[in-house]
């Protein structure tokens, strides 16, 4: 029965590569007059944007413009539509070129608007209108339908894909000087084969990939054997999502301290991204704030616009600066009641216990640092911030760089928060979880 089994999956395999061989050989029409194309080169495809070869070097996020053309980025991807028109003129006014997502369902099983001809023929008309309202807009780059779609592997088109197809016809129709991609979750190599097998007028292809943009290389070089590869970038990247971390004891989430993400983001470029002939560039993920896993994260600014050590690792990969810069306060790690977040740290109600950021320039007296504490947030949940007892008492021998606190009384999961800012407008953070039990 096993052998059975495996015999149908090879057969299946093997039809999979014989019609990409063979009816999906991709072939690209240039057209010089284009505003963004793609250029045959001896190693693969030259993105070509206002008649120069571009490689995008770039952001995922919707502000601190400035800041990106400064450090020498020329790319950001926005992900709302809501205030385009102003986000394209911001861009263009530092020089920035643009990578638009064109929000749509996410396909799946349970939810599946595409089977509705009546909002297939909407979805068209919209998208149409939108193409048209902002397709000359001097900033723009590619076109991105949808994020992470699920896009499937089958071996005949359904109803997502043909209207997946249709729209990118309408994009192509409307606005033919600029590119079309889609972007896909990990390195799935079905969601690629499906593309490659069903939407072969695709012009482009976004990997986002945190812990797998090490795999990504080999994805393309397995389809390589078999087919002339899809154009691709890195459309997002940097640390280990949340859903990759590493867990304790009660399943909360253990984050990198500031320092520690910059260091991550900078070889992750050099290994992965730097030296990777095939790819038209890369964006870094987050440009700006967002709650993902916990209120930190991904964020390269805080809410002030304060930069993180990423923003400068970032700087000093584009090579853009060759003085010194003032980066922010080096953090070597934290500890509540004598423990780091690799032990479990279980904390009776009331007690006063003592917590501590490790920062290399601990003499430095400019150095602000803040306390938070929250209730634990799980997943993108709201995480609810202690009010009550964010009355930290700043051990004054220590500057700010250790505290006290009252342990809260409920029982269950929490976080502590550090902050350090310096006087450059810098900032950095970690973090560490316990938990509250009442053993009485």
């Amino acid at each position: 029965m096993r052998k059975y089994f495996y015999g149908i999956v090879l057969i299946g395999f093997l039809v999979v590569v014989i019609l990409l061989y063979f009816n999906y050989s991709r072939t690209y029409n240039v057209d010089i007059t284009k505003s963004v194309y793609l250029q045959n080169t001896p190693t693969g495809k030259q993105l070509i944007r206002h008649g120069s070869p571009f490689y995008i070097k770039g952001v995922s996020g919707t502000s601190y413009f400035k800041a990106l053309a400064e450090i020498g980025g020329n790319t950001v991807r926005v992900y709302d539509t809501t205030n385009i028109a102003r986000v394209l003129d911001e861009a263009q006014h530092y020089n920035l070129a643009v990578i638009v997502d064109i929000p749509l369902p996410i396909y799946g099983k349970s939810y599946n608007p595409y089977k509705e001809e009546s909002y297939c023929v909407q979805v068209q008309k919209d998208v149409k209108r939108f193409v048209n309202t902002h397709k000359n807009h001097p900033a723009l780059l590619i076109w991105n339908l949808g994020n992470e779609l699920n896009y499937p592997l089958v071996t005949k088109k359904n109803n997502f894909i043909n209207t997946f197809n249709a729209l990118i016809d309408v994009i192509h129709l409307e606005d033919p000087n600029h590119l079309v991609g889609t972007t896909i979750s990990g390195t799935s190599r079905g969601q690629t084969l499906g593309i490659y097998l069903h939407s072969p007028n695709i012009d482009v292809l976004g990997f986002n990939v945190f812990s797998n943009l090490k795999d990504l290389n080999a994805l393309n070089l397995k389809i390589s054997l078999v087919t002339e590869p899809i154009p691709y970038y890195v459309s997002e990247w940097g640390i280990n999502g949340p859903w990759e971390s590493t867990e304790n004891e009660w399943k909360a989430i253990l984050e990198l301290n500031s320092t520690q993400k910059g260091a991550v983001y900078k070889q992750r470029y050099e290994d992965y991204i730097q030296n990777d002939d095939l790819s038209l560039g890369s964006l870094a993920f987050y440009w700006g704030t967002k709650i993902e896993g916990t209120p930190t994260w991904f964020n390269i600014f805080d809410a002030a616009g304060r930069k993180s050590q990423t923003f400068y690792d970032l700087q000093a990969l584009w090579r853009i600066s060759d003085h010194a810069i003032p980066l922010p306060p080096q953090v070597d790690g934290m500890v509540l009641k004598g423990k780091t977040d690799q032990e479990p740290i279980i904390l009776k109600p009331k007690d006063t216990v003592k917590a501590q950021i490790r920062v290399q320039d601990v003499q430095d007296t400019t150095l602000v640092y803040k306390w938070e504490l929250y209730k634990e947030g799980w997943g993108n949940q709201e995480w609810i911030y202690e009010t009550s007892l964010n009355t930290f008492q700043i051990d004054e021998i220590g500057k700010g760089y250790t505290t006290r606190f009252v342990v809260p009384k409920k029982a269950g999961p929490y976080r502590l928060f550090a902050y350090v800012y310096d006087t450059h407008n810098n900032f950095s953070t970690a973090n560490i979880p316990f938990y509250v039990l009442d053993d009485r």
